[in-house]
């Protein structure tokens, strides 16, 4: 038998009057395996995520693997939308993509990462493009222009 099927007795209506059930318990294989399954029958029947959602939680898992205490959820803005941000007498433009950011004719993951580029220095990309507001802007701004 699997690890996680413990051999609880329980009254499960039976003439016997118990069973062995699998362990339920938060958190336990037996849980967890449930939940998988539970999961792969939703997506079957209803469909998976959406290229969208998964571009968002992936954007978030990234914030979240780099140490990122705090992140904005409605940083992500609407496929389709031009970003636009002047940096030392130049204007940039980024269109926003179902899985990434377009910038000068080349996909990229992140807004941070075309920050980077075109500063050539750590910038968080929100901010940068102005869709969250810190202190640091208005610092970095009056230095780039």
């Amino acid at each position: 038998m699997p690890n996680w099927w413990i051999g609880r007795r329980r009254n499960c209506g039976w003439p016997g009057g118990s069973c062995i059930a699998p362990d339920h318990r938060r958190g336990s294989a037996g849980d967890l395996l449930i939940r998988a399954l539970a999961t792969q029958l939703q997506e079957q029947t209803h469909g998976g995520a959406s290229r969208v959602l998964r571009r968002r939680l992936q954007t978030l898992a990234g914030t979240f693997e780099k140490g990122g205490a705090s992140f904005d959820l409605g940083v992500v803005p609407k496929i389709g939308t031009t970003l636009a941000r002047e940096w030392r007498g130049r204007t940039h433009l980024v269109l926003v993509r179902e899985d990434g950011f377009d910038y000068e004719g080349q996909r990229y993951p992140s807004l941070t990462v075309i920050a980077e580029q075109i500063t050539g220095a750590h910038w968080s990309g929100p901010r940068f493009f102005g869709l969250i507001k810190g202190a640091g802007a208005s610092v970095g701004d009056a230095a780039g222009r």
